[in-house]
């Protein structure tokens, strides 16, 4: 019977936790996770798209950047910045468990489109 009570105890637990995580899935804002104004030679119609999606890779926020940086390449297929972006969020430095090779994918996807770029926009995308 003691047995019983303990496992009814730790399934009721583990239900509590499941639900009380249920509502902590949203947009981030930016008093979230700040703002910033990186300078790229994308579309005008993706710049907003894009600073948002590096606010959130600075943030840490790793998937949700790399789907936001997707949807960048989506609307500016011609945006190198985008491809940096996505080999960016598969770098996860301080845990040690980021995807590499989909990071250097991306990382050669965005050579690859930057080489008509300036001198100091592939030095951006060199160095990252």
């Amino acid at each position: 019977m003691r047995l019983i009570g303990c496992l009814f105890l730790s399934l009721s637990l583990f239900v509590s936790l499941a639900w009380s995580d249920e509502g902590h899935h949203h947009a981030l804002t930016e008093d979230e996770i700040g703002s910033v104004h990186f300078v790229t030679s994308c579309a005008k119609a993706a710049e907003i798209s894009f600073n948002h999606a590096v606010a959130m890779l600075h943030s840490f926020q790793y998937e949700d950047s790399r789907r936001a940086f997707d949807a960048v390449a989506l609307q500016d297929p011609t945006c190198a910045m985008a491809q940096w972006g996505v080999a960016m969020s598969h770098y996860h430095g301080l845990w040690h468990n980021g995807d590499m090779a989909a990071g250097r994918e991306a990382w050669s996807r965005a050579r690859c489109l930057g080489r008509n770029l300036s001198a100091g926009r592939k030095g951006r995308i060199r160095s990252r």
